[in-house]
């Protein structure tokens, strides 16, 4: 379990967001059929809880309609009428408030607890050795997060001028729905203080850059038969007995790459057929790393416009004991307990803001 709870307001929150988010993407005509049946299924998930959260605010508007007509009469019968229809709806909400949490409870057990990779990269932009100091010191923030969030954490990359500074660090993360937690963590970082390397007390400003990726999961390479064209022909060159003789050379083309692959050095065709499948799953594995890789690259410069220091997306104002998220506007003080690794409720409104903001 994770040290850091949320608050059921904020649950309450965030799955009405979700749920927004889903009607939102229910009517994308771009997504596949699949796709639209995974949307709907997990509509259908949170939609006992959406129903009981609208009960509540129906019973609450109520309740102030009457509050309403309290102010505007002194008739004592009405007066009584009102206090008692109010005092029914209290009953009622307490039983709504009492079945959402068990409503919620199952619900984060129901959903699916998915493990996922990403790849975490920090890198030093402009700024000199001040940037290089903050990207370490941005690498210990995220990495005593990733610790308390019990998330493992494996170095791919690391190019450093010194003990305690970073060019560029690449991280492999590891855990359970890690990327709705993280995602909004790329873009540029932008520190403002006095670098321990100025004399003159002079407050500089630096950057760094922090990107999220979801880590291509390497699986055994599925190739199914109706993607496939098997032409057998008679092979040719030397050979032994029956090899240039019967049909026993196998090509095989996969239609939805056209990559192809032929062998003809066995007497079996089945032998054949089976080595040419061995080297398409390779070239075809190869063929679908390349692809990400680019994905990956597009993804990268989408995320990353500019390392510049006005492409901000956050600021560390030391001198304020300030950080600013310019996305949402969420703010936040105590740096120090935010750079020990403290930063789950920081993340966390950021989530809910920015979420509500793409609903919008």
């Amino acid at each position: 379990m994770n040290k850091y709870k949320i608050t059921l307001d904020e649950d309450i929150k965030l799955i009405r967001l979700k749920y927004q988010n889903l009607i939102k993407d229910s009517t994308d005509k771009s997504l596949s059929k699949k796709d639209i049946a995974i949307i709907n299924k997990n509509i259908n998930n949170v939609m006992p809880i959406i129903n009981v959260i609208n009960n509540i605010n129906q019973l609450k508007i109520t309740k102030d309609e009457n509050t309403r007509l309290l102010d505007e009469n002194n008739d004592e019968d009405i007066i009584n009428l009102v206090n008692e229809e109010n005092q029914k709806i209290n009953i009622k909400i307490d039983e709504f408030k009492s079945n959402i949490k068990t409503l919620i409870t199952k619900y984060h057990t129901n959903i699916s607890q998915k493990k996922e990779d990403v790849i975490f990269e920090i890198r030093a932009g402009t700024g000199g050795d001040e940037a290089s100091i903050f990207a370490f010191e941005l690498w210990q923030m995220y990495l005593k997060f990733f610790d308390k969030m019990k998330w493992k954490c494996q170095i791919l990359s690391y190019s450093s001028t010194n003990r305690k500074s970073i060019r560029e660090l690449i991280l492999r993360v590891s855990g359970i729905n890690i990327y709705e937690y993280i995602k909004y963590e790329s873009g540029v970082h932008r520190v403002q203080r006095i670098p321990v390397t100025e004399s003159q007390g002079r407050i500089h400003t630096s950057v760094c850059t922090v990107v999220v990726l979801h880590a291509e999961v390497r699986e055994k390479m599925s190739i199914k038969e109706n993607e496939l064209r098997v032409d057998v022909y008679r092979a040719s060159g030397p050979g032994g007995q029956s090899v240039n003789t019967t049909d026993s050379a196998v090509r095989m083309t996969h239609i939805p790459t056209g990559i192809v692959t032929q062998c003809q050095n066995e007497k079996s065709q089945l032998r054949n057929k089976m080595s040419a499948l061995k080297v398409l799953e390779v070239k075809l594995q190869k063929h679908f790393d390349d692809k990400a890789k680019e994905k990956q690259s597009k993804e990268r410069k989408t995320l990353l416009k500019s390392s510049d220091r006005s492409e901000k997306i956050r600021t560390y104002n030391f001198p304020q004991d300030r950080c600013t998220d310019h996305r949402s506007g969420v703010v936040t003080y105590n740096l120090n307990k935010l750079m020990s690794g403290d930063i789950y409720n920081f993340i966390n409104k950021n989530i809910l803001a920015l979420n509500k903001k793409n609903v919008r």
